[in-house]
């Protein structure tokens, strides 16, 4: 080769050169571009992920809020109730206010509780135990017949008094009582 063809090859080469450099350099900012719009659409695909996943909790945590967890307390008090265990029944109903028909649970258990310990207290009275009765029947604040039934308790107490010999502290009792049953004939017996 002459010095004239090698010139002639090292100019072709040196003006290849830099068209080669300015092709790569092309092809990398094209790889680039290319690798930075599929890296911003796996971001995009991670982020619509992420939102569709809050979503769903949310919509299952509300889900469960509004019916799985109102059911289930509804169902326990429900079984409490059965179970005659009133006071206990009345949390859950009471968590669940608005639910189906729990204010009027609530209410059933409050008069089952009444009801409850106004025979308990009938029955200290039948029992004799007439003191014990009596706070039973004043803790009913008025229920049904718990004040008549306090007098009945008093009149009793007075009774007893009277068959035990203690004829001034049944007059006493008797005087009290005036107004209930035979309560006023009963005082001349004390005399």
């Amino acid at each position: 080769m002459s010095k004239k063809d090698e010139l002639k090859s090292e100019d072709l080469f040196a003006e290849e050169q830099p068209a080669k450099e300015k092709a790569a350099k092309k092809e990398k900012k094209r790889t680039k571009k290319v690798l930075t719009k599929e890296e911003k659409r796996r971001e995009r695909r991670a982020a619509l992920g992420v939102v569709i996943f809050l979503a769903a909790f949310l919509g299952i945590s509300a889900v469960s809020q509004l019916y799985i967890l109102p059911a289930a307390r509804y169902a326990r008090g429900t079984k409490l109730l059965e179970q005659q265990r009133y006071e206990e029944a009345m949390v859950p109903f009471g968590k669940i206010a608005d639910y189906k028909d729990s204010a009027e649970q609530i209410e059933r258990c409050k008069a089952l509780i009444l009801e409850r310990d106004y025979n308990a207290a009938l029955a200290l009275e039948e029992e004799g135990k007439y003191e014990e009765a009596i706070q039973a029947f004043l803790a009913l604040r008025g229920y049904s017949e718990s004040a008549t039934e306090i007098d009945r308790c008093y009149y009793r107490i007075a009774e007893n008094l009277l068959k035990e010999g203690k004829f001034d502290q049944a007059r006493a009792g008797f005087v009290k009582l005036s107004g209930f049953e035979d309560a006023a004939e009963r005082i001349k017996e004390c005399d």
